[in-house]
């Protein structure tokens, strides 16, 4: 297979599975609409505004930084999970510790629960991004795809199921979690990947100062986004 036939089929799976997702949020977003209220998107929205400024520090565009670097090895990808790792488990507790002044704030007692377990997903963060990024880096992207589907298709059925009986907004935030366990464990059979615990200062500073500069943009770009939405 030539290069350019290369980087079509990539095109094409990438396309693929962006459609299919989007195929199956819309199918699913109509039924959801059918089966929760208002109020159960409205609080889960509001604590992803939170989570997703959080989740763009998190990955600290360390992910994008090894994707376009040269040369990374097994040692690069330990050494940004273990990054990864330690700033998701210090998010994880922020978000724990302030969950029942945010819901004072809010003055809505739901959302100290709502707002922890939706923070577990931090914990599986590192695990999903460094497999999925492997498979970036050596473009196979139509087993990205695939994955994506099969585990927005799981995610998407079993919000349904709960909504419809009678789980309201816990519907969303435990189907949710359970797409990030789902996701972490087909993308970890796919790779060859046994990630551990590593540091190394000259290489942490190498991928850090490249990621950051990512990092950055895609925050600017977040909150000008989520403005209205707040």
């Amino acid at each position: 297979m030539s290069v350019a036939q290369s980087i079509r089929g990539s095109v094409q799976w990438v396309l693929a599975g962006n459609l299919g997702s989007q195929a199956l949020n819309f199918a699913f977003g109509v039924i959801l609409a059918r089966l929760l209220l208002p109020e159960d998107f409205g609080l889960l929205v509001t604590v992803q505004i939170f989570t997703g400024i959080a989740g763009l520090i998190a990955s600290g565009g360390m992910g994008q930084a090894l994707v376009r670097s040269k040369d990374a090895d097994q040692h690069d990808f330990n050494l940004v999970f273990t990054m990864q790792f330690v700033i998701c488990v210090l998010i994880f507790a922020f978000f724990f510790f302030i969950a029942p002044y945010f819901a004072r704030w809010y003055d809505e007692p739901i959302y100290a629960a709502l707002l922890r377990v939706t923070a577990i997903n931090f914990l599986l963060r590192p695990l999903v991004s460094n497999h999925s990024i492997w498979l970036h880096r050596n473009m196979r992207f139509k087993v990205r795809a695939i994955i994506g589907v099969i585990s927005g298709l799981l995610t998407s059925m079993t919000s349904v199921y709960m909504a419809w009986n009678g789980m309201g907004v816990w519907s969303l935030a435990f189907s949710g979690l359970l797409g990030s366990f789902v996701n972490w464990y087909l993308l970890s059979r796919q790779t060859p990947l046994q990630l551990a615990f590593a540091f190394d200062v000259e290489r942490a500073n190498r991928l850090g100062g490249t990621g950051i500069k990512f990092a950055a943009l895609d925050i600017v770009d977040y909150l000008r986004g989520q403005v209205n939405t707040f």
